[in-house]
């Protein structure tokens, strides 16, 4: 089953290339623009964000950029914690952890 991650940032650059990054195979991804949730409605199982939640867009895992320094915080199920985002990669890594995809 593919996972649904929604990239809900801004700049739209950022989600562009964060959309790049990630595995299309196994994961469905979706970029939100600024501009509101037209494209997607409903829930994911990872969202990601660089400001407010979108109010119409739920997920089991948020995942808060940084803004300023290089902890995000990651809301889950089982807690929050802060995780270390110095690179894309690290970013990525975090997006396969939360959906389990390796």
């Amino acid at each position: 089953m593919r996972r649904r991650v929604v990239i809900a940032v801004s700049p739209r650059l950022l989600g562009d290339t964060l959309a790049r990054a990630l595995d299309r195979d196994e994961l469905g991804i979706v970029v939100v623009t600024e501009a509101g949730s037209e494209t997607f409605r409903g829930h994911a199982d990872v969202l990601i964000v660089s400001d407010a939640e979108p109010a119409d867009l739920g997920a089991d895992v948020v995942i808060h950029l940084p803004e300023g320094n290089d902890m995000a915080v990651v809301d889950a199920p089982s807690g929050s914690e802060q995780v270390p985002i110095r690179d894309l990669a690290a970013l990525v890594a975090t997006v396969r952890r939360y959906t389990g995809v390796q």
